[in-house]
């Protein structure tokens, strides 16, 4: 019965790993190559960007913030909803119209070239995201034996970030096969990108139709007494800090991701290369130091833990500060990985905080 479960629990977590894995791949290879696109749909892209030095990319950055917005919103309105309807059609079926809702996505772009296909399509990805995100970590909870629960929700989390890290040098990758298939025009070069991507996402459709629903688990007994039923005035304030502070980064970080690739074409490099390598490579750092510094900060008491936290914002907020002032590749890679390595201590310790306090 064990080896059972634990059989049923592993492959499920495979399956649900590999659809966040390039479902998180899919989404950051995108987002590399649509300001690209853009810029070639305004007609501002006349050859191939890696035989040019920069590009003009400030003269679409209000709708490369607009199509972060549109993708932001629409999740977000329908993540309150997410619940609910992979409650009422079933999680697998949820599963399934969310990673063909990606592919569907693909090939609007690469049907459609038209500005008016990418905010259509970006508004769909954001639907899409809330019917696969929330839907797969329910199911994942819910399918597994509570004994290995924790690693398992590791194994799906990692292959989440590993995908987000190597989502840009797979886009890369999608463009420097789509440049040698198709010698044409630089817009019909980057149309074929989402055409490849789409053939990347296949097998996402492929393993939410092998996933089994599982029961939902029975909520434990709400304690009575009133012990927990409310929480400290004092923890109260410190838990809407951590909250404020999460909106505030949420909406820095819709900003960042809009700002950082306007300016990065736009005063530092054209190559989609290395732009991808500004990407990754400080992700990939951030990630392999993430666990040491972790467990630096598991040995720390409440109060130091307060000061690391303060410090790895301040870190990351006035690395920040830097970027705008360089325009040179490597210092920029430098200052990016300075960031992501604060940001990868700064997040698991608020988290940690905040599960100290209820």
């Amino acid at each position: 019965m064990v080896y059972s479960e634990f059989r049923e629990g592993l492959r499920t977590t495979l399956l649900l790993s590999l659809i966040s894995f390039l479902v998180s791949a899919g989404f950051s290879a995108v987002n590399l190559v649509l300001p690209y696109y853009l810029i070639a749909l305004r007609g501002l892209l006349t050859q191939l960007p890696d035989t040019i030095s920069r590009l003009p990319a400030h003269h679409v950055a209000v709708e490369v913030g607009l199509l972060v917005s549109s993708f932001m919103a629409s999740r977000a309105l329908l993540a309150t909803l997410s619940g609910w309807i992979s409650d009422t059609i079933g999680r697998k079926r949820s599963l399934l119209i969310g990673t063909s809702l990606y592919i569907l996505i693909m090939l609007l772009y690469y049907a459609w070239p038209d500005v008016k296909a990418l905010f259509l399509g970006r508004i769909v990805q954001g639907i899409a995201s809330a019917l696969v995100w929330p839907t797969a970590e329910a199911l994942l909870v819910a399918s597994i034996p509570q004994y290995w629960r924790t690693r398992a929700l590791s194994i799906y989390i990692v292959s989440m970030s590993a995908g987000s890290t190597l989502g840009p040098l797979i886009g890369a990758l999608a463009y420097f096969i789509a440049k040698n298939l198709v010698v044409d025009y630089p817009l019909n070069v980057l149309r074929t990108v989402f055409l490849i991507l789409t053939v990347v996402l296949i097998p996402t459709v492929i393993s939410a139709a092998y996933v089994r629903e599982a029961s939902t688990p029975k909520r434990d007994e709400i304690e009575k007494d009133g012990t927990r039923a409310t929480l400290a005035k004092l923890f109260r304030r410190e838990l809407m800090g951590f909250y404020i502070n999460a909106l505030i980064n949420g909406v820095s970080m819709g900003m960042l991701t809009s700002v950082t690739i306007v300016y990065i074409l736009d005063f530092v490099i054209a190559s989609v290369k290395q732009v991808a390598i500004l990407f990754s490579i400080p992700s990939l750092i951030g990630i392999a130091t993430a666990y040491p510094l972790a467990h630096y900060a598991d040995r720390l008491d409440v109060r130091d833990k307060r000061r690391l936290l303060l410090l790895t914002s301040v870190i990351s907020r006035s690395t920040l500060a830097f970027i705008g002032l360089t325009r040179d590749f490597l210092v920029l890679l430098i200052l990016f990985s300075i960031m992501d390595i604060a940001i990868n201590i700064f997040f698991p310790l608020l988290r940690g905080l905040e599960a100290e306090l209820v």
